[in-house]
């Protein structure tokens, strides 16, 4: 059987669909990290990125991370990739820091 090019589209959207469950889980799992921090009154969180998430199937995780970091860019966070981890910060980062 000759792949078409039909084929090959829904190849890539369902693994694009099935990496999208790990991003869901992963992003949502950051989001409660962040808010508990916040509600602690502090002003950044370092976030450990899993290397997989039960349930999901696997992922690229550098992909994850980057993908992870652009995601709370857009939502108004400060993200950098710490090796394994993400620092997000938020808010009064400058008073924070002067303490």
């Amino acid at each position: 059987m000759l792949l078409s090019a039909a084929n090959a589209r829904h190849i890539a959207d369902s693994r694009h669909a099935r990496s999208k469950v790990a991003f869901d889980a992963i992003s949502k799992e950051c989001c409660n990290k962040i808010k508990l921090h916040a509600e602690n009154g502090r002003y950044f969180v370092l976030y450990s990125v899993p290397r997989y998430v039960f349930g999901a199937p696997t992922f690229n995780f550098a992909k994850m991370q980057d993908d992870l970091i652009a995601h709370l860019e857009c939502l108004g966070f400060s993200a950098q990739k710490q090796r394994l981890h993400i620092l997000v910060s938020w808010g009064a980062r400058k008073k924070y820091m002067q303490q």
